[in-house]
């Protein structure tokens, strides 16, 4: 298997027996004037694959695919995602949007397992935030999405998410993946340069931003927990209310029935 290096962590191509397109050289200068990506509710956030760099490193997924690992800390159902779109705003015309994301949620057998597949659809309920533009004219987008349906996951497993940008496989336009810091995450993620994850992947060098939520959990309110409601006891506590206020008008209608007896 060749070794694939993402621009600013080495050599940025392919090894030449590979038979593989070379990934693009990308500026790795740190921009720090972009906007600070809006992301998930930490309330739901069940995994987050490092930081995003605010650079224009990143692993194309419109000519390709790209698979990276997460291992959850507790079982859940996830269902969405979030991550950084790198747009290739210098081609002309320049890349547009494409709002056609294709995912799956994998297992992993020393690496994403195509006979493991837990989940396999299309993205919906799309939204995204302005980044900003780079100095060399590449966007930046912040993408998130639903799943099409929640994928419950266990804890302490290895699983592959892999994402597919656009309809077809061809280039231009281009859409890239955004790299993650720490370069080095859990396993390297893979590369495809087939229609799905079925093919051989390539290594990369480096690891890609996302993150994981679970819109299902439920935050606590504000200014304290949720407490646990006895019903019985709301019950037998209603009934002794009802006779405790009842008494005194049972004992007074009495003293009134014998008052009324003497004067007869």
């Amino acid at each position: 298997m060749a070794l694939v290096l993402i621009a600013g962590f080495g050599i940025p191509a392919f090894a030449a027996d590979s038979g593989v397109e070379q990934i693009e050289v990308i500026s790795s200068t740190e921009v720090t004037d972009l906007v600070s990506p809006n992301t998930a509710d930490p309330m739901d956030i069940v995994y987050e694959n490092g930081s995003p760099l605010g650079d224009g490193n990143s692993a194309f997924i419109h000519s390709n695919s790209v698979a990276d690992d997460f291992v959850l800390d507790n079982p859940t159902s996830i269902t969405d995602v979030h991550f950084i779109y790198v747009l290739r705003n210098d081609l002309n015309p320049p890349s547009p949007f494409d709002p056609n994301i294709q995912y799956a949620i994998l297992g992993d057998s020393d690496g994403p397992d195509p006979g493991n597949v837990l989940d396999l659809g299309v993205a919906t309920n799309i939204e995204t935030e302005d980044l900003g533009t780079l100095p060399d004219n590449r966007g930046r987008i912040l993408v998130w999405f639903d799943l099409e349906s929640p994928v419950p996951l266990d804890a302490g497993v290895t699983y592959w998410l892999w994402l597919h940008a656009g309809d077809g496989f061809e280039r231009p336009p281009q859409y890239g993946w955004q790299v993650a810091t720490p370069s080095s995450i859990g396993e390297a993620p893979r590369f495809y340069t087939g229609s799905d994850f079925t093919g051989t992947p390539e290594t990369i060098i480096g690891a890609l931003w996302f993150q994981i939520t679970d819109k299902s959990l439920v935050s606590p309110p504000v200014g304290g927990e949720f407490l646990p409601i006895d019903s019985t006891a709301v019950l037998v506590a209603g009934a002794q209310l009802n006779v405790a206020w009842m008494i005194p008008v049972i004992v007074s209608a009495i003293g009134i029935g014998i008052v009324i007896a003497r004067k007869f």
